[in-house]
């Protein structure tokens, strides 16, 4: 099976335009970004001064709220939307060119944000430059909720800089302005309850369009609004619902004295004046953007490049022939040997891809992605997606993965619920007592991730192995409250069903 697949991928890989081939990259890193661009070299500074400067914003705002992630954001910056077609992803069959900004979260060695034109500054930073303030703002252990989520990406994405040393926040955007004046808002009752899930997030119906208006319009009212709300209102609302708590009425009168319905006419009013308040913060800018050395890329590095965005944005077998050309001209990449074994992971080839991860970490590979990958790519060879058989894992494979596991989290933190998510999959596997310590980080985990229902049910399952029926009822009763799709309502259920009836008095 494998060899018809290799020698089909080695033909397509003849057939296929090497369409990296004339093109022309460079590659800086600052500030917890790695940076690849195909722009000049002064846009791509200019692109990258814009970003920064919305970050230190962020950050001088509300100091520790922007954290280092456990690898830099992979910026792309694409000269021409004729240039990003080849990498594209595809809509009725051919490449949407309508992109301008695109951010792919994924485990492929951290996330993604592709910029794409030049001179379209504005398009950039209503969509790139808004997902960029997501990406800062999605740390462990801190869960806004969609309406603030939106709202601080929303304004935040419209930081300008002015001269000496200056930023201005809280430049209108004319089409939340639109929006609100031709609909009516949605009662904040409703509002403060939408999630990810609802219909009015991401139906891309009317009820969204409103919702991210009134999300940038009430996160501007309640941080720049001329109002009598109370002093650092916006503050203590921020601090009651940074973590997803839902915001009620009393919520409302206890922090800012006001209800649903005063609110939602002081929101009218501030909307119908149509006086944005835009205030501006003393902040110099970034020296390392300017001082940052851009080095060009070499060939097999921009074939890797290629087949790494493919592998993302489309498929394993387009992104196939790219980062077989980039493993042969990098022998020595741990990069282009853990995105062989990354494009194996997709096509769900476990063993080829646990070679190939393993021979990037031989070659001295450090990064956190490869070893939880590899220790999940070890692991599906075992069991499959979120599931676990006890005992299927002896003693000496158990060690390997939680060694594994063990080293990633040192490289990178609580960077990834999955990392979590596979500590409970070789805990419930393991054919021996696992260590109290790794119990210990499933709990963490938890912790860090509350609404993570699989880290949850994960938990359930190893206190009830051991009978610790009230503990284990908690836990069970606590994923009840959370979404669950089908493989997890099956757990639950069958969790449900092995607990004990609860003891009276």
């Amino acid at each position: 099976m494998f060899t018809r697949f290799l020698l089909l991928s080695l033909a397509l890989g003849f057939l296929c335009p090497n369409l990296a081939a004339k093109s022309k990259w460079w590659k800086t890193e600052i500030e917890g970004m790695r940076v690849y661009s195909e722009s000049s070299e002064n846009r791509t500074r200019k692109l990258l001064a814009e970003l920064s400067d919305a970050r230190g914003t962020l950050d001088l705002l509300f100091p520790g709220l922007v954290q280092e992630g456990a690898m830099p954001l992979n910026v792309y910056i694409f000269k021409s939307r004729k240039s990003f077609s080849q990498v594209a992803p595809l809509y009725d069959g051919k490449p949407n060119n309508s992109i301008v900004g695109l951010y792919l979260k994924h485990n492929y060695e951290g996330p993604s944000l592709i910029i794409v034109g030049e001179g379209e500054t504005e398009q950039i930073r209503s969509t790139a430059f808004h997902e960029y303030v997501h990406h800062l703002l999605h740390q462990p252990g801190l869960k806004l909720p969609p309406w603030l989520d939106e709202g601080f990406a929303e304004l935040f994405s419209t930081v300008v800089r002015k001269k000496d040393n200056k930023v201005v926040v809280g430049s209108t955007i004319p089409s939340s302005i639109y929006a609100l004046q031709r609909h009516e808002p949605i009662p904040l009752k409703r509002f403060f309850r939408i999630q990810h899930s609802s219909h009015e997030y991401g139906s891309g119906s009317q009820e969204t369009s409103v919702f991210y208006a009134q999300s940038w319009a009430l996160t501007h009212f309640l941080m720049y609004g001329e109002n009598k709300l109370p002093e650092n209102a916006f503050r203590k609302l921020f601090n009651r619902a940074k973590n997803g708590t839902p915001i009620y009425e009393e919520d409302l009168m206890e922090l800012l004295g006001v209800n649903y319905a005063q609110l939602e006419q002081m929101l009218a009013n501030y909307c119908k004046n149509g006086k944005f308040t835009q205030l501006v913060y003393g902040l110099p800018a970034n020296p390392s953007v300017e001082d940052a050395a851009l080095v060009p890329l070499s060939q097999g590095e921009i074939q890797l490049l290629y087949g790494s965005l493919l592998l993302v944005t489309r498929d394993a077998q387009e992104a196939y022939p790219y980062l077989a050309r980039a493993s042969e001209a990098l022998e020595q990449s741990t990069l282009a040997a853990s995105f062989l074994g990354y494009q194996s992971m997709a096509q769900g080839r476990w063993s080829d891809a646990t070679a190939d991860l393993k021979r990037a970490i031989d070659l001295g590979g450090e990064s956190p992605y490869l070893y939880l990958n590899y220790a999940t790519s070890l692991l599906r060879e075992h069991i499959p997606n979120y599931a676990f058989y006890s005992e299927s894992i002896n003693e000496a494979e158990t060690g390997e993965l939680l060694h594994a596991l063990n080293r990633s989290r040192e490289l990178g933190g609580d960077f990834s619920q999955e990392l979590f998510k596979r500590f409970g999959e070789v805990i419930l596997s393991s054919a021996s007592e696992p260590p109290p310590e790794q119990v210990s980080v499933l709990v963490q985990g938890h912790q860090i991730y509350p609404y993570d229902e699989w880290i949850a049910l994960y938990i359930a399952q190893y206190l009830v192995a051991r009978s610790r029926w009230e503990e284990a009822r908690n836990f069970v009763e606590y994923t009840s409250r959370l979404p669950l799709d089908s493989s997890a309502r099956e757990l639950h259920r069958t969790l449900l069903k092995s607990l004990p009836p609860k003891s009276e008095g």
